[in-house]
C-alpha cells in the first residue's frame, strides 16, 4: 500500500525526512482527507480537472486509492496575486510555489506506513495578496496595508525609514538594500528558493502592535535568504499576541545565511499560552557567519516559555542562545562560539566553544557530541539540579583530569548546586556529528 507524499524543493536530507513525516499525508486503511481552504480572490484547481475549489470555499478531498496524483494550481482573480502555499501545522506544500501530491513510491515501507497511519486531515491553503508589487524605490513614510516585493521590480532601494501597517511579503529572487529601516507591524515572510534566494541588505525591525498580524499563522518565516551587513530584529513582546498564534511555529529560519553584521535578534514577552510546541523558534539548515549573533531575550529578564530547535546548522565566532526552557541542538557545528542557555544536544560538534549552562532546573540530555579543542562547560549558580548527565560524549582526549579542567561546576564553587557527570566518555569522535564546517 502506498503513502502519499509531497514533492517540493531540494532540502537537506535530515530536514526532508522531518518534512516528510510532518507534511506528508497518509493512505492506510482509513485513508486521509485533504482540506482546501481558499481565501477571497483565488481558485484552486487540480491538473486532472477533477477538483476545483472557489474563492471563500472550504473543500474536502477523500484520498482512498493508491494512484492519487495531482498538481494543484492557484488561479488568482483580477486584482489579486498568488504568492505561495501557506505553512503551519499539518499543512501540505508549506511555502512552496508549486504543489504536487502523490500516493506513489512508498510501497513496502511498513515502518513509514505505520508512522503515517494517523487518518488525519491535512491542509492546502494558498497565500494571496490584493497588493500590487511595490515599485523598486520605496516611498518615505507609512504603508497603510501590507507591502509585497517581487523579483520583477528588484532590486529594491530603501533610503528613508519605511513603516508598514500590515505584512512584509518578499518573494523569491528579490534583493532589498539600503541604509534606512523597514518596519512591518504584521508578519514578516521572506520566501526565497534554493535557486532564487532573497538578499536582505537593509535593517529590518518587525514589531507587531495589533492582533491582525498573527491571524494567518506564523509570525516570521525566513527561507532561502542571505541576510548581511544590517541587523534583523523580531520583537514579539506581548503575551496577548502569543495567544493568537494558535499552534503554528511562530518563527522559522530555513536554509538561510546570516553574514557579518546580519545579526538576528529576537525579543519576546514572558507570558506564554498553549502547549510548548506552539511556541517555538525553528532554525534548520542555516549558517551564521563570524561576528553574527543569534540572540534571544525576554522583556522581563525571566525564563521564556518558548523553545528553540536548531538542526543541521552552523555558527561561527559569535553569540548564540537566550532565555529558554530548552534549546534543542542536533547535527550542528559550532566554532569559537559563546553559547548561553539550557542546552539539549545530540550529534553535534563544538570546537573551541564556551558553553554557559543556564538556568534553573537543568535536565536536558547532552550526549553523543564532540567537544573539541578548548571547549569549556560552565554551570550557572541558578541551576537547581544536583547532577547533570553529560556522559557518552567525546572530549578530544581520554584523560579524565584534562576533561575535568574544562568543566566548572560544584567541585569548583560552593555557590553552584550542580555537578557535571562526564564519565563514562567516548574514546573516539562521534561519527554522526559533523567532522567540520557544514557549509
Amino acid at each position: 500500500m502506498a503513502v502519499p507524499f509531497l514533492i517540493m524543493e531540494s532540502y537537506p536530507l535530515a530536514y526532508f525526512v522531518r518534512s516528510l513525516l510532518l507534511c506528508a499525508f497518509c493512505l492506510i486503511c482509513v485513508g486521509c482527507k485533504i482540506q482546501i481552504e481558499v481565501p477571497e480572490g483565488a481558485t484552486v484547481v487540480s491538473s486532472s480537472g477533477s477538483y476545483a475549489c472557489y474563492s471563500g470555499e472550504t473543500c474536502i478531498i477523500d484520498v482512498k486509492t493508491a494512484d492519487f496524483f495531482e498538481d494543484f494550481e492557484v488561479v488568482a482573480d483580477p486584482g489579486y496575486t498568488f504568492l505561495w502555499w501557506q505553512g503551519g501545522k499539518d499543512s501540505l506544500c508549506s511555502y512552496a510555489y508549486n504543489c504536487r501530491l502523490s500516493t506513489n513510491g512508498f510501497d513496502g515501507n511498513q515502518l513509514l506506513l505505520d508512522k503515517l497511519a494517523s487518518g488525519k486531515t491535512f491542509y492546502l491553503r494558498p497565500e494571496v495578496t490584493s497588493e500590487s508589487c511595490a515599485p523598486s524605490v520605496l516611498d518615505k513614510g507609512a504603508y497603510r496595508s501590507s507591502l509585497y516585493l517581487c523579483s520583477e521590480n528588484s532590486p529594491y532601494s530603501v533610503d528613508v525609514q519605511v513603516e508598514i501597517a500590515g505584512d512584509l511579503l518578499i518573494a523569491r529572487g528579490v534583493t532589498i538594500q539600503g541604509i534606512s529601516q523597514v518596519m512591518p507591524r504584521g508578519r514578516l515572510l521572506i520566501n526565497g528558493t534554493k535557486n532564487e534566494k532573497v538578499r536582505v541588505r537593509v535593517p529590518v525591525l518587525m514589531r507587531p502592535d495589533s492582533m491582525s498580524g498573527f491571524r494567518k499563522g506564523a509570525s516570521a518565516v525566513i527561507r532561502h535568504a542571505d541576510v548581511g551587513s544590517q541587523p534583523l530584529e523580531l520583537r514579539l513582546e506581548r503575551g496577548d499576541m502569543s495567544q493568537s498564534l494558535g499552534c503554528e511555529e511562530p518563527i522559522t529560519i530555513f536554509s538561510s545565511k546570516f553574514l557579518k553584521g546580519g545579526n538576528l535578534s529576537i525579543s519576546m514577552g514572558y507570558e506564554g499560552h498553549g502547549s510548548p510546541e506552539c511556541q517555538s523558534i525553528s532554525v534548520v539548515g542555516s549558517e551564521f557567519d563570524d561576528y553574527t549573533d543569534l540572540r534571544v531575550v525576554t522583556n522581563t529578564g525571566k525564563l521564556s516559555p518558548w523553545s528553540m530547535n536548531v538542526s543541521n546548522s552552523q555558527f561561527g565566532r559569535a553569540f548564540f542562545g537566550g532565555w529558554f526552557p530548552k534549546i534543542d541542538i542536533s547535527r550542528s557545528y559550532f566554532e569559537n562560539t559563546r553559547i548561553f542557555g539550557r542546552i539539549h544536544s545530540l550529534n553535534s560538534t563544538f570546537s573551541d566553544v564556551s558553553i554557559e549552562l543556564a538556568s534553573e532546573g537543568l535536565s536536558g540530555q547532552i550526549r553523543a557530541n564532540n567537544f573539541l579543542g578548548e571547549t569549556s562547560i560552565r554551570v550557572r549558580q541558578d541551576s537547581t539540579v544536583e547532577a547533570l548527565d553529560m556522559t557518552k560524549n567525546y572530549w578530544d582526549t581520554v584523560d579524565p583530569a584534562m576533561i575535568k579542567k574544562r568543566i566548572y561546576d560544584r567541585d569548583d564553587s560552593l555557590d553552584i548546586n550542580t555537578q557535571v557527570q562526564f564519565e563514562p566518555f567516548l574514546n573516539q569522535a562521534v561519527p554522526q556529528a559533523p567532522s567540520g564546517p557544514l557549509f
